[in-house]
């Protein structure tokens, strides 16, 4: 089967609701696609420009990295390791914070962990981690983490980053109500 497709701004083409990539240098411009039963190949004009396997599953794209322009692939690059690692340099309550973010979820919390790492490139490292210190203060015993994530977005939103860090308290112990009445 034959189709003309356009390359949109995100490397990407569609074709019965999955996407696959071609050359950034193509972008905005109109491709032909040739799909078969195991495979998609995309042709500028007679020429062969990308070979992909056939996706069947809606949603799901077919990337290939060198497709991508280079500061894409720094951004996918962006792991937890290495978001942990930004936010030691950062400082101490910035990397439990992260640490805590990515305690469980991981990959739904690694914007909420790229977004704080980003106020420090925003507010400067010392600014941010006086309102990191607050968040984990504040969220040191929330039973959610949506609660934890919802507290990394706004740090420095309040406008807490010029007040003093509060002393971190001891996690308080559930109180037993076996033997209550």
């Amino acid at each position: 089967m034959w189709a003309r497709v356009k390359l949109h701004p995100d490397c990407h083409v569609q074709f019965e609701k999955t996407y696959y990539s071609a050359a950034f240098l193509l972008v905005r411009q109109r491709l032909w696609l040739r799909a078969t039963e195991t495979t998609v190949r995309l042709f500028r004009d007679h020429e062969l420009v990308a070979t992909h396997p056939r996706q069947f599953r809606p949603g799901g794209p077919s990337t290939i990295d060198e497709h991508l322009p280079p500061e894409a692939i720094v951004y996918k690059r962006r792991d937890p390791q290495w978001c942990l690692r930004q936010s030691e340099d950062i400082g101490a309550a910035c990397h439990v914070l992260n640490e805590r973010l990515f305690a469980h979820r991981v990959l739904d919390n690694l914007r909420a962990a790229e977004s704080v790492i980003g106020l420090a490139r925003r507010f400067g490292t010392q600014r941010l981690e006086t309102p990191c210190q607050r968040a984990l203060n504040r969220l040191l015993g929330a039973a959610t983490l949506d609660r934890l994530r919802h507290g990394a977005y706004r740090l420095t939103l309040e406008g807490e980053s010029y007040r003093s860090p509060r002393p971190m308290p001891e996690p308080r112990k559930p109180a037993c109500r076996c033997h209550r009445r």
